[in-house]
């Protein structure tokens, strides 16, 4: 069996957070009615995956507790783990429901499942604690300088740690991702690139996870470490977050 786990869920009236074993899986902005679904599989621990939700009503700058308090009545969070074959195709019709959840009218929220195949627990719950976050910050500085001169080789080598576990969790070859990965950055990422030809430290900016074993790393105020327009207008962007971990004693991009 090659399970695919999906959290799928309808939702309006709300902005949601989602992690799953302590990782930043999805953030959905819904004031109207909305199906979100994402894939798990790359977050899972094995037994007792925990998946937390944090909701937060839609609201104006100038609500006092009544009205924020009728804001909080109107959430609507409706919605389910599921697991799939890969090849299926995911869809609110579609999939064996292993856990239903309604969250409607709360802030928060918290359910847990298990699972016998994916395994990431090294990873997300055993990882050291990185205690020098300017060495994260030099290893940020390090990875946009590769990118921007497009150093596809050994920005692919620092990738390696992320391919290897999309294999697993997806049952995919991870050779076919390495030149996949290869042909996104020449096809799409270097194709129209962003002004920006520098950075420095102090530009970073470090959002932990996991206990602080996992960091995703940011240009200020909020912009993904790898980034470019998606087209010669300038219309569309490119977006490739950065979370860092270390593997076998160095830094490494883990998702």
């Amino acid at each position: 069996m090659q399970p695919i786990y999906f959290i799928d869920f309808d939702s309006k009236n709300c902005e949601i957070h989602v992690n799953v074993n302590g990782f930043p899986v999805l953030h959905a902005k819904t004031p109207f009615p909305t199906n979100t679904a994402q894939p798990l599989n790359l977050f899972l621990v094995g037994s007792n995956n925990i998946i937390e939700f944090k909701i937060i009503p839609i609201t104006k700058p100038d609500d006092d507790d009544e009205a924020i308090e009728e804001a909080i009545a109107k959430i609507t969070v409706k919605g389910s783990i599921k697991v799939y074959s890969p090849g299926d195709i995911s869809s609110p019709d579609n999939g064996k429901i292993l856990i239903e959840f309604d969250l409607d009218g709360v802030e928060s929220g918290k359910l847990s499942f298990d699972n016998d195949i994916i395994d990431f627990s090294n990873l997300l719950l055993t990882s050291p604690q990185i205690s020098d976050l300017d060495l994260i910050r030099n290893y940020g500085v390090n990875i946009f300088n590769l990118f921007k001169k497009r150093k596809t080789k050994k920005l692919i080598e620092e990738l390696i740690p992320k391919l290897n576990d999309y294999a697993k969790a997806l049952y995919l070859n991870v050779d076919d991702l390495v030149v996949e990965a290869e042909t996104i950055l020449k096809k799409q990422y270097y194709q129209y690139p962003k002004e920006r030809d520098t950075l420095e430290k102090a530009e970073v900016v470090l959002k932990p996870c996991c206990n602080n074993t996992i960091y995703e790393v940011c240009i200020t105020p909020d912009i993904p470490l790898i980034s470019s327009y998606g087209d010669k207008e300038m219309s569309t962007t490119l977006e490739m977050k950065v979370y860092v971990a270390t593997v076998n004693g160095e830094l490494k991009i883990v998702r």
